[in-house]
């Protein structure tokens, strides 16, 4: 089994949801059954504006980055490596995914 975790938070936010991402993943790693392969998938372009940017025009285009991240080259990704099963540690998935999706909601 192919299990993906939308690790794009990791890289993008520093407290909470990077911790459960760091721990989910080294918990996942320690399954011993080797048919349960663990891919991180983060699709980060080194070009994006830092999010430490909080100009009007900087927070559009991170919007619209996560937004195509999310919905459009997240799913690409799921159905290009044949994943059977989606992570999505930070509250949003995608809408059309080719395979089970696993939203996680935090402090509730």
């Amino acid at each position: 089994m192919k299990i993906a975790i939308d690790t794009r938070s990791m890289y993008l936010n520093k407290a909470g949801v990077r911790s459960y991402i760091k721990n989910l993943h080294e918990a996942l790693e320690n399954i011993k059954d080797r048919k349960i392969q663990i891919i991180p998938m983060h699709g980060l372009n080194t070009e994006i504006l830092p999010r430490k940017s909080f100009t009007k025009k900087h927070k559009i285009l991170n919007g619209v980055s996560d937004i195509l991240w999310t919905q459009i080259r997240l799913p690409i990704l799921v159905r290009k490596y044949k994943i059977d099963a989606l992570i999505s540690p930070d509250y949003v998935a995608p809408i059309l995914c080719p395979c089970i999706s696993l939203v996680v909601f935090h402090d509730m």
